[in-house]
């Protein structure tokens, strides 16, 4: 993650505008567990997928086995909360659908920690969320 290691070397520096989306796969588990490890990769792929196809040009990374990292440095809040409903909707048409914790800042903090923590901690609502809503017990 060499993009956050420098954000993280020039701490004494406030990037504006910083956005960063922590997803997580629903059901990647149940999946692999029912369909077989290739149905697993191929849902991962199509993840993979609509990332790139919304996020293309803004830091991308894949930090787990099915948890991914946007960071979008010099993004305007509007234009960030458009990307992600731009994601949801190309997850619903490929039969994916992840956890999303949002955060953005106009002037980012001195420790992206911080920021990470908090998405992170919003992705966990929102899957908890999804499992709810859907009447299923969450795996780990």
């Amino acid at each position: 993650m060499d993009v956050l290691e420098s954000y993280g070397q020039n701490k004494g520096q406030l990037i504006r505008n910083v956005g960063i989306i922590y997803m997580d796969l629903n059901e990647l588990k149940k999946v692999n567990d029912e369909q077989g490890h290739e149905a697993g990769d191929r849902l991962i792929i199509r993840a993979c997928e609509c990332l790139a196809g919304v996020f293309k040009g803004y830091g991308l990374y894949r930090i787990g086995g099915d948890e991914f990292l946007v960071l979008c440095l010099g993004i305007e809040e509007k234009d960030l909360r458009e990307h992600v409903e731009k994601l949801r909707m190309d997850m619903k048409e490929h039969q994916v659908t992840m956890a999303v914790g949002m955060i953005w800042k106009e002037h980012g903090p001195k420790d992206i920690d911080l920021l990470l923590n908090e998405s992170e901690r919003l992705m966990y609502e929102d899957k908890d969320r999804y499992y709810k809503e859907h009447g299923l017990k969450r795996r780990r």
